[in-house]
């Protein structure tokens, strides 16, 4: 069964029906070979070009088509070519549906479902060279085509592109190109005519605007106090681009933001290393950007660098190891792999490194108080030789998903492909151990696994993986016995194995070039997105850690054996002058002077161990005694954050000689406006730090079973989007099955309007440590991290540990209101909602089905039972017990594409505060559960029907699970389902 509609007769009228500008109808039927032919005529199929021929001779050239034909999404090839013809839209009707006419004079042309008479919406076909996932010119409500209004605009990562009619399409398709870049950076593309911008509306007409006219096209826009990067091309005409500057100038003054331009001479394009903006000059070089300051502005958070990109303007933060000289990663993957790091030695011919991969696989480094930033082919050649690198293969040692090896092999081939080196991965999901000073590839068992060629060329290459370590291909094997360094975790829990304490490496930071006149930016909030990491542990010797105090579910922490002696500290590092060869961006006689791009001088700093880089109020302190390397000062609750690697050491942490005062509140210049006055809200102490004895249950598989947590109680604050009342009652609504808990507050502004802050105690046991992450840190916990300066997990399982003491909103002026808190309170809870997979009442990180490869299931298709709620398809691991009037079809679920619900209940099945609706749905018969959005995964395999003597195969459909449903003919037959662009009944 396909649902194509049959042929429709020649004899149809054509309605008159209202139209739309802009908008080209050519109208179509069904021929007697199942081709489009014309509503009228010999029947003749017609093909692309026959098509865009018409639509030029009937003056639809420029216009967007639509196809006014029953069932044309069968015919989707040929629309597919009219619209790469054309470079426009083509809207075309799905398959089963059929046009409807409403209204009298004029009727109205809508779609619907030719089976149950439901609305179902128009598809729009872009051209396949630049085809996106972006909405298109028209939208489209209750089957009915409408034209948009208001400015033409397309989403960027972090902005937007403005468009006309004549490039939308255009414009939209450049659109993808650009990956998400810094938080912090607003992109605004626009097109640049006579010296002004050029602003489009929906009606199809334009407007050639000034910077005024400009800003308030884009009030809607949060962009005062930001900085903005303009995506446009200089004009060649001198009276233009003097045009274009001074409105350029005015734009920046009515935002009050920094505004970059590039410099008149460049242009600008993709970079396919990281898919960023990038200034070129006319020889392919990096060029210059130039900044327009408002009046009031603070100094840009931004520069340029090696690759005619705007990096962040701090300082790049990279430790160093004997066996690992380039390492910049976030700081708990740090604290988690140290032991690791230490333990390698340096192998002749390898290079090891570690960074930064973000979850689309761009290779990333890590900055001072701004979190990651990807990286450009130059910028990464910089890093390698200042860490030492002689043209020696490089051994990348991050860890990185499945879903981003794609993008790890695709950005960093090209990030290193002008290094004439060797480069080797890690498998998706693997991680590395240390053995007798080399690295092994590890699975999350433990068990060796290959390294990987990053460009996967076996020809003539220098080393193989021989049992999970890289030796040089003429090696057969290693002779020498290898034990395997024990991880960081296990150190943690008391066992013996090499100390987790760096004691033979130094931090290396990459300075900012310094300018006359040029104040550091300093602020007082936290600058949201920008995720702001905890302090790494000092690398000094340390005394047993105190046990934890008895609690009932939580025994006492053991004592841990003392590291060996730190190597003596080096002589105090003398900071060089600062640098006065890069003036600070100013107004000279009306123009803004541009920023260079000559390359920064580079030091080597050495000194007293020291945290990398840490909140405000410092790092956090360890327990037990240490040893002072300097002056104590107490931390300022005041201070605020500045560029640059080091900040102000916390309780019980030496000072680094030598890093100069501390910028106390008031003594730069504000980014933005001060939030309005609220209560003061307590920064709460770090507690002291423990392991446990027993594993206890969290029912989360990324932390270790005997996690680090608090041995003291301490009182966090946690982000909820719910009321203080329903935290402890109904849950927190949450996709994970975990909290996020602070010492500090977030400013007000950080919170969403449905958001609340709570602020709750947590008895001894309750707050896990982000040491205790076992594997690469998930996305989910990246996001939630943001802003955060001293965090902790507050796992599911463990929340009985919680008690609720103050909630607090946010008024209309911007500031924190407390709320009432009844005097005792339950603990609080979790209710599992809006995960990814579309599972109602299902946590995001929970059990797939199959677990190791493809696997064949089945599912019965007329029985009630066979949907839980309308969220999915029950699959069934055997073949039911065979009943009249049942058909049963056989499929092929790819890896991980179904939910386990039997083993999500044995994982959280028996935590009271965790509400979730695995166990109501195990019992209605539901133990593997197919999401709606995966029935375009899952192959149909065989249709089974039930007769007198069992089971027996009646097709064999070559077609996905979506697809096959959709055919169905009533609703009781089609339970799963999915919308969008395959619609049908419901």
């Amino acid at each position: 069964m396909t649902g194509r509609l049959p042929p429709t007769p020649a004899t149809r009228a054509r309605p008159e029906h209202r139209r739309i500008d802009g908008l080209y109808d050519i109208w179509l039927r069904t021929g007697p070979d199942g081709l489009p032919v014309a509503l009228r005529g010999s029947g003749t199929p017609l093909d692309a070009g026959q098509l865009a021929d018409l639509v030029r001779r009937g003056g639809g050239a420029g216009d967007d088509v639509r196809i006014m034909m029953d069932g044309a999404e069968d015919h989707a090839e040929i629309f597919a070519e009219l619209a790469g013809i054309l470079g426009r839209d083509v809207l075309i009707s799905p398959v089963g549906s059929m046009l409807r006419f409403d209204g009298d004079r004029e009727p109205e042309p809508s779609l619907v479902d030719a089976r149950t008479g439901r609305p179902v919406e128009w598809l729009v076909v872009q051209p396949p060279a630049m085809a996106t996932d972006l909405p298109g010119w028209y939208e489209t409500t209750g089957g009915v085509l409408r034209p948009r209004s208001g400015v033409v605009a397309a989403p960027l990562p972090g902005g937007l592109t403005l468009a006309t009619r004549a490039d939308f399409v255009a414009r939209r398709a450049a659109a993808v190109d650009l990956a998400p870049g810094h938080p912090e950076l607003t992109t605004i593309g626009v097109s640049v005519r006579g010296g002004g911008f050029v602003v489009g509306d929906y009606t199809g007409s334009y407007r050639v605007t000034g910077g005024r006219q400009l800003a308030a096209a884009l009030s809607d826009v949060p962009l005062y106090g930001s900085e903005i990067r303009m995506w446009l091309h200089w004009p060649s005409d001198p009276e233009e681009r003097q045009r274009l500057h001074a409105n350029l100038a005015a734009f920046a003054d009515n935002t009050g933001a920094i505004v970059w331009a590039p410099e008149r001479t460049a242009a600008l394009e993709v970079l396919e290393s990281c898919q960023d903006l990038s200034a070129v000059d006319r020889a392919g070089g990096p060029a210059e950007w130039r900044t327009y300051l408002p009046p009031m502005a603070a100094s840009p958070r931004f520069e340029p660098d090696q690759d005619g990109r705007l990096s962040p303007a701090g300082r790049m933060v990279v430790t160093p190891y004997p066996g690992a000289p380039l390492v910049s990663v976030a700081p708990a993957r740090q604290r988690a792999m140290n032991s690791r790091y230490s333990s390698l030695q340096a192998q002749h011919g390898l290079f090891r490194i570690d960074l930064t991969i973000l979850n689309d696989g761009r290779w990333a480094v890590q900055y001072a108080d701004s979190g990651p930033h990807a990286l450009g082919p130059r910028v990464l050649q910089r890093m390698l030789r200042t860490a030492g690198w002689q043209g020696e293969d490089l051994l990348l040692l991050a860890s990185y998903p499945a879903s981003a090896e794609a993008g790890v092999r695709h950005y960093g081939s090209r990030l290193v492909e002008g290094l004439r080196a060797e480069v080797w991965v890690l498998p998706p999901g693997a991680a590395f151990d240390s053995v007798d000073g080399t690295a092994r590839a590890v699975d999350e068992r433990g068990r060796p696994v290959d390294w990987q060629r990053l460009d996967q060329d076996d020809s003539q290459r220098r080393w193989q993986s021989d049992d999970g370590v890289l030796v040089t291909a003429e090696s057969n094997s290693r002779s020498t016995t290898v034990e395997v360094t024990p991880s960081v975790d296990r150190q943690q829990a008391g066992e013996p194995g090499a100390s987790a304490v760096a004691s033979a490496s130094d931090v290396r930071a990459y300075p900012a070039p310094s300018s006359v006149g040029r104040v550091p930016a300093v602020t007082s909030d936290p600058v949201p997105p920008v995720p702001v990491h905890a302090a790494l542990p000092l690398p000094v010797p340390t005394s047993p850690a105190p046990e934890l105090p008895p609690a009932p579910e939580l025994p006492p922490a053991p004592e841990l054996p003392p590291a060996p002696e730190s190597p003596p500290p080096p002589p105090p590092f003398t900071p060089p002058p600062p640098s006065t060869s890069s003036p600070a961006p100013t107004r000279a006689g009306g123009w803004a002077q541009p920023n260079r791009t000559e390359p920064r001088r580079v030091e080597r700093q050495v000194g007293p161990p020291r945290p990398l880089v840490g909140p405000v109020a410092g790092p956090r302190p360890a327990s037990g005694p240490r040893v002072e390397a300097g002056p104590v000062r107490e931390p300022d609750p005041r201070a605020e954050r500045r560029p640059g690697p080091v900040v102000e050491p916390g309780p019980g942490t030496p000072r680094r000689p030598g890093s100069g005062p501390v910028m106390e509140p008031g003594s730069g210049r504000p980014d933005r406006p001060a939030p309005p006055p609220g209560p003061e809200l307590p920064v709460s102490a770090a507690p002291k730090l423990g392991t446990v004895r027993r594993p206890v249950s969290h029912a989360i598989y990324w932390i270790a079973e005997r996690p680090t947590v608090n041995a003291d109680p301490v009182e966090l604050y946690v982000v909820a989007g719910c009321s203080p009342t329903e935290a402890t009652g109904t849950g927190v609504p949450t996709a994970n099955l975990f909290l996020v808990g602070t010492l500090r507050p977030p400013v007000p502004a950080a919170l969403r309007a449905d958001e609340h802050l709570l602020r709750v105690r947590v008895l001894a046991g309750g707050a896990v440590d982000m040491s205790s992450i076992t594997v690469h840190e998930p996305p989910a916990l990246h996001e939630l991290l943001v802003d955060r300066d001293e965090s902790y997990l507050l796992p599911g399982g463990l929340l009985d540990r919680t008690q609720l003491v103050a909630g607090f909103g946010v008024d209309a002026s911007g500031r924190y209101v407390e709320q009432p808190v009844a005097p005792s309170t339950p603990p609080l809870a979790l209710r599992c909602t809006g995960a990814g997979h579309g599972v109602e009442g299902l946590p995001a990180d929970l059990p797939r089905w199959p677990y190791e490869a493809d696997a064949l299931a089945y599912a019965l298709v007329r029985d009630p039972g066979s949907t839980i709620r309308n969220q999915g398809l029950v699959l069934l691991r055997n073949r039911p017990r065979a009943r009249r009037g049942r058909l049963l079809v056989q499929v092929r679920v790819p890896w991980r594409c179904a939910v386990d619900v039997r083993a999500t209940v044995a994982q959280i099945g028996d935590l009271p505060q965790i509400r979730s609706a695995a166990g109501s749905m195990l019992e209605a018969g539901a133990g593997l559960l197919l999401p709606r959005e995966a029935n375009e995964e899952v192959e149909v395999v065989r249709l089974l029907s039930a007769g007198r003597f069992g089971w027996r195969t009646v097709g064999e459909p070559e077609m996905s699970l979506a697809d096959f449903l959709a055919s169905r003919a009533d609703t009781t037959t089609r339970p799963g389902s999915t919308a969008g662009t395959r619609p049908g009944p419901h």
